[in-house]
């Protein structure tokens, strides 16, 4: 199964070892989302969204991962899905072509979000403020995001 990394899941970003770890998990190379969506940072943690609002924003940058189906609950603990993100098959322009891949989408969101500054990649520059698990509570995120019904 394909999965589209577009934030801390990347290569030398603070989650790519849930990837490095798993076994059968090849990097296919790198590509963006057919479809245009906000990618937005958000909370006081700085977590790379990608909203579910497709049309608004940029075709997002990403790196495309070749992942067996039975790793991907490592993945979905991560991304806390499907409380928080939401795994979702979307189309990746991969090579000239378009390929399906699973992205973490957060579908929840309070309608200000969709006016934060967006992004068409998530860099290093975005992740040198990024807040790890470790350093903040669960409670916090759920609270800051204000997740809509």
């Amino acid at each position: 199964m394909k999965v589209f990394a577009y934030g801390t899941l990347k290569t030398g970003y603070y989650n790519h070892y849930l990837l490095e770890d798993l076994d059968d998990v090849s990097f296919l190379g790198t590509g963006s989302t057919a479809d245009r969506y906000p990618l937005v940072l958000g909370t006081k943690y700085q977590l790379p969204y990608l909203l579910d609002f497709k049309g608004k924003g940029y075709h997002v940058e990403g790196e495309i991962w070749e992942v067996p189906e039975e790793a991907l609950p490592k993945l979905d603990k991560l991304e806390e899905h499907p409380t928080y993100y939401t795994r979702k098959q979307i189309p990746i322009v991969f090579k000239g072509s378009i390929v399906t891949c699973h992205a973490y989408i957060l579908e929840k969101y309070q309608p200000e979000m969709i006016n934060l500054p967006m992004l068409s990649s998530y860099t290093m520059e975005h992740h040198k403020n990024y807040v790890g698990p470790p350093a903040r509570s669960k409670p916090q995120i759920k609270y800051d995001v204000k997740m809509k019904e």
